[in-house]
């Protein structure tokens, strides 16, 4: 039976989460910070130890790749890639926003996830809610919020915007849509590891592994 080990360092929380082929075994989420580099090693200790398993029971490892924040997505990254080449086993890149929608809607919902990015933009895509998964609607961009919402509306149908917390994205949208829906809810550990799952056919050699930053160099500059 697979094992699989999904790290996530993209968003506000450090997520790590372990999964066999029934589903999510454990997971731990930890508001680490700028501390994420010196955690992650006992985070992965801990989660060994609660899933009574070894790095060499692992199959496949999955790691979020981007968007979200720069520095914790090289933390992840560097962290993971150097499990997988010191095991020898193969990882998966994640998007960060399609681990936002797991479990996120009802089968044919269309979601919209969004995290902040600099000077008042967003990260978003749309994903269509299907048996088993997510099907992306378009491509992941860096954009202001209304453009975002005028891009979503041009697809004719109702979605949903899913963020992280009401705190950081209240007024977020303001001069968009009085109509839009909102949902908030920060993604765990085990949304990453399922992913791993689930995308294990798309691992590949540790080398082999981009960041996907989404937004040009001069994003958020003046």
């Amino acid at each position: 039976m697979g094992l699989y080990l999904g790290i996530d360092c993209s968003m506000r929380w450090t997520n790590m989460g372990l999964s066999d082929e029934s589903g999510v075994l454990v997971e731990m989420n930890v508001n680490a910070g700028k501390r994420q580099a010196s955690l992650l090693p006992g985070m992965l200790s801990s989660l060994m130890s609660f899933g009574n398993v070894s790095i060499s029971d692992i199959t496949v490892l999955g790691v979020t790749v981007g968007p979200g924040f720069f520095t914790g997505i090289r933390i992840g990254m560097a962290f993971a890639v150097a499990l997988a080449f010191a095991s020898e086993k193969q990882i998966v890149a994640i998007d960060s926003l399609e681990v936002m929608v797991q479990s996120a809607g009802k089968t044919g919902e269309i979601v919209a996830p969004v995290l902040k990015a600099s000077r008042g933009n967003l990260f978003g895509a749309a994903y269509r809610i299907e048996c088993g998964g997510a099907m992306p609607l378009c491509d992941i961009r860096c954009c202001s919020p209304q453009e975002f919402c005028r891009g979503l509306e041009k697809m004719g149908a109702a979605y949903r915007i899913l963020a992280q917390d009401k705190e950081s994205y209240d007024g977020l949208f303001t001069g968009s849509s009085s109509d839009i829906c909102y949902s908030f809810g920060r993604p765990g550990g085990g949304a990453v590891s399922e992913l791993c799952r689930k995308k294990k056919n798309e691992a590949v050699c540790p080398s082999e592994i981009r960041a996907k930053y989404h937004r040009a160099p001069d994003v958020g500059k003046g």
